[in-house]
């Protein structure tokens, strides 16, 4: 078994799910675990009020419609 799929096996499904894996250390006293945020938004939070949306169709701050 490689080091990720451990990771995978010990970390909860709400980590990987999440979370990507970037890299991990291993030391005499402890085992470093570095996540990076998935850029997604789950299902749940997509109609959920108290989870602000980006704006729609709105023009980016300092850039002029034509």
């Amino acid at each position: 078994m490689n080091p990720e799929q451990l990771l995978r096996t010990i970390l909860p499904d709400v980590l990987i799910d999440n979370f990507d894996i970037v890299s991990f250390a291993k030391s005499a006293d402890r085992f470093d675990i570095y996540l990076d945020e998935k850029k997604v938004q789950l299902k749940e939070d997509q109609y959920n009020p108290e989870i602000s949306q980006p704006p729609q169709n709105t023009p980016q701050a300092g850039i002029r419609p034509l």
